[in-house]
């Protein structure tokens, strides 16, 4: 049973390796073209993915502050 169990994880693993593969580059694109893109991908650390996120969250100014909820 483990070892089935394992080898279905790893092929899971594999599907989605290769969905990424296939993935990051069309993201890499649309976020290249976002005014804040390419600044983002400049950052050491931060992908296709994490631009992404990162874009998606911040919404608006005042979203995403310096200071916790308290004291804003």
């Amino acid at each position: 049973m483990t070892i089935s169990t394992l080898r279905s994880i790893a092929a899971r693993v594999r599907f989605l390796q290769r969905q990424t593969a296939e993935l990051d580059p069309e993201l890499m694109e649309l976020v290249a073209e976002h005014p804040a893109g390419p600044t983002l991908l400049a950052e050491p650390g931060v992908g296709p993915v994490v631009a992404a996120q990162l874009l998606v969250s911040w919404s608006h100014r005042g979203r995403v502050g310096n200071e916790p909820p308290s004291q804003r």
